[in-house]
């Protein structure tokens, strides 16, 4: 096994970016994005975050479905050293709220449908004002380890109230590098990640896998039965 556990999420895109530049890494339905591109444009990101307020150690929502947004939002952030707080889309404004303010977090990152579901004091960030973002540029580094605070992701709550559960940057890279190593995955391999993006399941083993991998992610919005079959075989799937 790689040591690629010993580094932070921005480090080992870093890493990974160096090797497998050209090789596409996000594929959606509506676009394809190399190594590169998806490199360039978090960095794009992370710059028009910056210039919204976001900082060092800001918890951030991301309420949206599967798209390639929740991807670039999420490394985006990764890059400020800020940490993100994933919900799930389909949640009603209760629950919505009661994780934002639970997790004290100071923005959220949403499509128009969804901000109804937003009551609270919060700064919105609308996926369709990202359309056009700055030019990269250099951004500070953040002073972060492995050991950092990455995320904070909720149980269903079944028992009670969700619960705000604290990943560092190594429960990810670790998580993927771990699970790349015991499907054997490689640059070859096409992940296809079905699963919801705001579930640790997704994040760790399809997209850090993937990466820690250099393989290509094709997402799509969700599991469907119908054509679940007929999707691997049109997108040319070798994982999931």
């Amino acid at each position: 096994m790689s040591t690629y556990h010993t580094q932070t999420i921005p480090e080992l895109l870093s890493t990974l970016v160096s090797r497998h530049s050209e090789h596409p890494f996000l594929e959606s339905d509506s676009s394809v994005l190399t190594y590169t591109q998806f490199d360039t444009q978090t960095l794009s990101l992370a710059a028009h975050f910056v210039s919204l307020g976001i900082k060092q150690g800001n918890h951030v929502a991301i309420l949206l479905p599967n798209c390639s947004e929740f991807i670039l939002s999420w490394f985006a952030l990764m890059r400020l050293g800020a940490v993100m707080v994933p919900i799930n889309p389909t949640y009603q404004e209760g629950e919505v709220a009661y994780i934002i303010s639970h997790s004290e977090s100071r923005f959220v990152i949403t499509q128009a449908n969804l901000a109804s579901h937003l009551s609270l004091d919060i700064t919105i960030i609308l996926t369709s004002s990202l359309a056009t973002l700055p030019a990269p540029q250099d951004l500070p580094s953040p002073d972060i380890t492995p050991e950092s605070l990455a995320a904070i992701l909720y149980t269903s709550g079944t028992t009670g109230k969700p619960k705000g559960v604290m990943l560092p940057h190594r429960s990810f890279t670790i998580g993927g590098e771990s699970f790349a190593y015991r499907a054997q995955l490689s640059h070859t391999d096409r992940m296809l990640v079905m699963l919801p993006l705001f579930h640790v399941n997704a994040e760790v083993y399809s997209v850090m896998g993937g990466l820690v991998a250099g393989a290509t992610l094709v997402l799509v919005d969700s599991f469907h039965a119908s054509t679940f079959w007929q999707t691997v075989h049109d997108r040319r799937i070798t994982q999931f």
